[in-house]
């Protein structure tokens, strides 16, 4: 598509939005809260909060559909950029330029075989890391956590390159390297993975990202509400 045809197309989903808005806000005069909501999240994210969320908004608010998009950190963030999604729960910094607020920090961990055991108690260093193979999970890893990788070279005995969480789980329970992932991840897993800390700590902030240069639906604007208020306790 040209470049001509691109700005087009956004100033067409401008006026969509535009109109999508002000129907909801119709319903809400009327207290029909019809409307539709499009959430978009990585897969850890959608896992271990999506459920209790959208069990909770649905109860609610009946009449309005939750739409769920799974994706990468990039792939959320480009659509809720053009307006695609009109909430995303993505990794902060953002490459796109979208308007975000931080709602918590979430520990990247060291995944070891069983029986693994780092040099000090409790904790694993930088050189227990770089002297076992390396697993590179991609899709778990933000542009702070890669950086981190990348300032602490862990990518010299890059072994395996995986883009599934579940593989890398499944390779370093199995003895075959050491990995870094973020905590959200590990959660409700069932494997047989060590796991520490790491000794110089590491996290990947989550925030939440809504089109720029637009209004919330009020369907979206509930939906943020009902997240407040069922996960407060992860808050920064």
């Amino acid at each position: 598509m040209t470049s001509n045809g691109e700005a087009v197309l956004r100033h067409i989903r401008l006026i969509l939005d535009s109109e999508k808005k002000l129907r909801e806000e119709v319903s809400l005069i009327n207290c029909l809260c019809k409307g539709t909501v499009k959430l978009g999240a990585v897969n850890s994210i959608c896992v271990n909060y999506f459920p209790d969320i959208i069990r909770t908004f649905n109860k609610n608010f009946p009449f309005i559909d939750v739409h769920i998009y799974q994706g990468g950190y990039r792939d959320v963030e480009i659509k809720v950029a053009d307006g695609s999604l009109d909430l995303g729960f993505v990794s902060y910094p953002t490459f796109e330029d979208v308007p975000s607020t931080v709602l918590f920090n979430d520990r990247i961990l060291c995944i070891t075989p069983p029986g693994f055991h780092p040099s000090n108690d409790g904790f694993v260093t930088v050189d227990d890391i770089q002297k076992m193979d390396f697993l590179l999970s991609r899709n778990s890893y933000d542009r702070s956590t890669m950086e981190f990788i990348r300032e602490k070279k862990l990518l010299a005995n890059l072994k395996h390159d995986i883009s599934t969480d579940i593989v890398t789980i499944t390779l370093v329970e199995n003895g075959m390297g050491i990995s870094i992932i973020p905590e959200l991840v590990l959660q409700n897993q069932n494997h047989k993975c060590s796991i520490y800390p790491l000794k110089e700590f590491a996290y990947r902030k989550i925030a939440i990202a809504t089109p720029p240069n637009q209004m919330l639906s009020p369907s979206a604007k509930n939906l943020w509400l009902i997240y407040k208020t069922t996960s407060i306790s992860v808050w920064i």
